[in-house]
């Protein structure tokens, strides 16, 4: 009687590469008894039929019912979920010489589920599947070869197993001997023939070696000549099937033109194809493109729906520049209340807490509040020792006794912080403090050095100053 194996199923993570198959029937077999029965039950999703049907069969020593049982108990399929029990089933189809008991044996004890963790018996039961041509078995065994797990370190064996694995078109053994191929490791470096093994692993999508081939052609490494074309080629294919990086990658291909007509409008395409899977910190970035034209169409709209996607994920960034563009009205209807919102979430931003002062100031989107606003300035010079201006609206609330009590020795202090770090209107207030004698002993000589200094910056008012006071 003909039986068949049910596919084996990829995965991405290459820890679990391979699930235990589970033995069928063919289309034609019209034999019938209880392990037939048993499929046909598991077909029709009986899995408690099934399991009363394999038990019978695998009582009276039916290997593939043995098998069968196996695979029930590992996936938890009609029975409580029992990696013991799949062992104890395997175990004895595998001790008959069963292929895919011996493979799925391995398995367990590599990842010590329901046995004792152990390499060595994992290398065993693999090398026994391997030789009779499972090619799950060959690539597991050509893994542990490499790294030295249960058996000697081999590259050379690793290789070998490889070879066999990817001969019947395992993607991962393309991949892996793809690698040995290309580091010379196990086996003569080849460039050309990594390259081979590379594109049929990508062919087959996997993700890895086909970022490896664009990066090849896009900088020709290895002996491999570069080719914009050809990193272009493999990248609209790994862009099709999802993979981050080719999307990135095809998205610079199109903003630069390397290989292809330039076009912004593509670059954005693919850009935001690739910020939508990512991480905050890409979305944002897509929002900085977007908001400055940097390799994009410049739009307003689309940096802020990055902006939000970005804030969403957590961003603070991203929530920051949103803000702005609801204070001024760029690609969203212009809003204070909302940006007043969006600023006092952020923690960790001072240019936030200082915009929020400023609306504070103005009472626009919050009830006006200086004391407010002269918290929040001062937290700002406190957390940022560069931010002149928030120390400049400091002072000044000094100055007029907003929201703190007036005092001229606060505001000389704080106008004299904002001048060192070069904000001209405090180097001037600060030179009229000196020449008043406001919080400060009168000076005519510290008048006229920070009038000096504001009005290197072209500063109109210093430079008349400076000009009654006949200085040049």
């Amino acid at each position: 009687m003909a039986e068949i194996e049910k596919e084996l199923v990829m995965t991405p993570f290459p820890k679990v590469l391979l699930l235990t198959a589970l033995i069928g029937l063919s289309p034609l077999a019209v034999f019938t008894g209880p392990f037939e029965d048993g499929v046909n039950a598991y077909n029709a999703k009986d899995y408690a039929g099934a399991e009363a049907l394999y038990r019978k069969a695998a009582t009276e020593g039916h290997i593939k019912a043995q098998h069968n049982m196996g695979h029930l108990y590992e996936n938890g399929f009609g029975v409580e979920q029992s990696y013991e029990q799949a062992a104890s089933w395997y175990s004895k189809a595998a001790a008959q010489g069963f292929s895919l008991s011996q493979y799925a044996l391995g398995l367990l004890y590599e990842d010590g589920n329901g046995v004792a963790q152990s390499d060595e018996l994992a290398a065993y039961w693999y090398e026994k599947a391997a030789d009779q041509g499972i090619a799950g078995a060959q690539l597991k065994l050509g893994w542990l070869y490499d790294g030295g797990k249960g058996v000697p370190q081999s590259s050379e064996l690793a290789v070998h197993w490889y070879q066999k694995a990817a001969d019947q078109g395992l993607v991962y053994a393309q991949s892996s001997l793809g690698d040995a191929y290309w580091r010379g490791k196990g086996i003569a470096q080849d460039s050309e023939q990594a390259m081979y093994w590379y594109e049929k692993a990508a062919g087959q999508g996997h993700l890895t070696a086909l970022y490896d081939i664009i990066r090849i052609y896009e900088h020709g490494e290895g002996g491999i000549p570069q080719s914009d074309e050809k990193a272009l080629y493999w990248a609209q294919k790994g862009a099709d099937l999802g993979h981050a990086g080719a999307q990135s990658s095809l998205a610079g291909y199109y903003a630069e033109g390397k290989g292809v007509a330039q076009s912004y409008e593509q670059a954005a395409y693919w850009y935001e194809k690739f910020a939508d899977g990512m991480i905050s910190t890409f979305k944002y970035r897509l929002g900085l493109q977007f908001e400055e034209g940097d390799r994009v169409p410049q739009s307003y709209e689309k940096a802020a729906k990055w902006y939000e996607k970005a804030a969403d994920r957590g961003s603070e960034k991203g929530q920051y520049r949103l803000g702005i563009l609801y204070e001024t009205g760029k690609g969203v209807a212009q809003s204070y209340e909302k940006a007043a919102e969006l600023y006092k979430e952020i923690w960790d931003i001072p240019d936030a807490d200082y915009r929020l002062g400023v609306l504070y100031v103005n009472g626009t989107g919050v009830a006006q509040s200086y004391k407010q606003a002269a918290e929040l300035f001062e937290d700002v010079a406190r957390a940022d020792g560069r931010q002149a201006t928030a120390r400049y609206r400091l002072a000044n609330l000094y100055v007029a006794g907003k929201g703190v009590t007036q005092s001229y020795e606060q505001s000389a202090k704080w106008f004299r912080e904002a001048a060192v770090l070069g904000n001209v209107g405090a180097q001037y207030a600060l030179a009229q403090q000196y020449y008043h004698g406001h919080g400060v002993e009168k000076s005519y000589d510290k008048t006229v050095i920070w009038l000096k200094k504001a009005a290197e910056s072209d500063y109109g008012p210093a430079k008349k100053a400076l000009k009654r006071f006949g200085v040049e």
